[in-house]
């Protein structure tokens, strides 16, 4: 018996519309926009039908069609209501008109997809219609909306749509996986620090790929950045002191302080919590550095990228004391001549520095004075007062 040809699925067919229907499609958005709810979402429908009536226009020059003889009038119509509204925005929300103009086929352009764009105009009328129809402030009507802005492409709307709705139907995942998309087009954009706020985000929640994002943005921060400028990395911000081979050397734009109330100091914020002699090698401060702190700081991805610097021993050149043995560590502090060199660009904010080298004996270690200038006889190493501030290489280039 002959074999069965295997039946190919049916594909579907892509609706390609006429002028003269997108005309139609476009007006029926417009009569529709009496059922939305919120300025914001009213304001960027106004805005894209005013472009998309003038585009419309233009093509109707070498095309006319029915009702093509309307297109400058409604399109002006459209732009005067979008600027009436546009004083009642938000502070935050004064961006939305250059979201809003990104037309449908630039962003399929953009993600290499080839789609009939007439099709996104049957389902943006079709979803307001059918608003118009439940048009009440209710969770449905503004979850029918945020779904209207998902296929419209505008993610970001989308996403905080569905934010807004909380745990209504499915609406926490959509938020994520819109805020997941949005970030992806800011990163492709090269907006770092946008992308990198909303990938971290997601990172919290373990979404998808979001630490890998996240440390792809931040590699993109340090190659960019220039000395003295600060970059994301890990949970806090760094400042960019130098470059080498593709690494960057960051030191912490926050030092490491405890809270103020607090009698007993934190963790990591002086460089031995009992008063003995103590060099770098075996202070409790390289050991929090090296351990505790990277856990906490920094993702898995993040701490791949941290490299091991051989760290010298700092002995105190005015005073003769002895800093201890060399180390190999990810995490340090400066010593008396590492700070000459970087303080300049660190932009020292006042404060006293903690450094390696050890004051007038091992129980004390020498410090960087917000005067700007080292103080070899040094500051109790079990004492608060002057503070640690972080050094790492980390490599941005493989």
């Amino acid at each position: 018996m002959p074999k069965e040809k295997k039946r190919r699925k049916k594909q579907p067919e892509e609706i390609i519309l006429t002028p003269a229907e997108v005309f139609a499609q476009l007006t029926a958005l417009k009569n529709a926009t009496r059922c939305i709810l919120g300025i914001e979402d009213e304001y960027k429908i106004y805005v894209r039908l005013a472009k998309d009536f003038a585009e419309l226009g233009a093509k109707a020059e070498t095309e006319p069609f029915e009702g093509s003889d309307q297109c400058a009038a409604l399109s002006e119509e459209c732009r005067k209501k979008a600027e009436e509204l546009k004083p009642k925005l938000p502070v935050e929300k004064e961006e939305i008109s250059r979201t809003v103009t990104t037309t449908m086929r630039e962003k399929e352009q953009k993600a290499g997809r080839k789609r009939g764009k007439g099709k996104w105009f049957v389902l943006a009328a079709a979803l307001l219609i059918i608003a118009a129809a439940v048009c009440y402030k209710a969770a449905p009507t503004r979850y029918l909306i945020a779904g209207l802005e998902k296929g419209l492409s505008l993610k970001k709307y989308a996403m905080e749509s569905y934010f807004s709705l909380g745990d209504y139907k499915d609406s926490p995942r959509k938020a994520q996986e819109m805020m997941y998309e949005y970030a992806s087009d800011l990163q492709e954009d090269g907006h770092w620090e946008e992308a990198w706020k909303f990938f971290h985000r997601l990172e919290k929640r373990q979404f998808r790929d979001s630490a890998s994002r996240v440390l792809a943005v931040e590699k993109k921060m340090m190659a960019e950045a220039k000395d003295g400028e600060t970059v994301h990395f890990g949970g806090g911000r760094w400042i960019l002191l130098d470059k080498k081979d593709g690494k960057a050397l960051l030191t912490r734009n926050e030092t490491i302080r405890g809270k103020d109330a607090e009698d007993v100091p934190a963790a990591g914020e002086v460089y031995e919590p009992e008063a003995k002699r103590v060099t770098w090698e075996t202070s409790s401060l390289r050991s929090y550095l090296n351990n505790a702190f990277i856990q906490e700081e920094f993702s898995a991805e993040e701490q791949k990228v941290i490299q091991e610097t051989g760290v010298g021993h700092a002995d105190n050149p005015v005073y003769g004391t002895k800093g201890g043995k060399d180390t190999v560590d990810k995490v340090y502090i400066f010593s008396a001549e590492e700070i000459g060199k970087y303080a300049g660009v660190m932009k020292n904010k006042a404060k006293s520095l903690r450094l390696r080298n050890p004051g007038i004996g091992q129980d004390s270690t020498a410090y960087y004075s917000h005067l700007k200038e080292v103080v070899y006889y040094g500051f109790p190493v079990n004492q608060k007062g002057v503070y640690n501030r972080p050094v790492l290489w980390a490599r941005y280039e493989e």
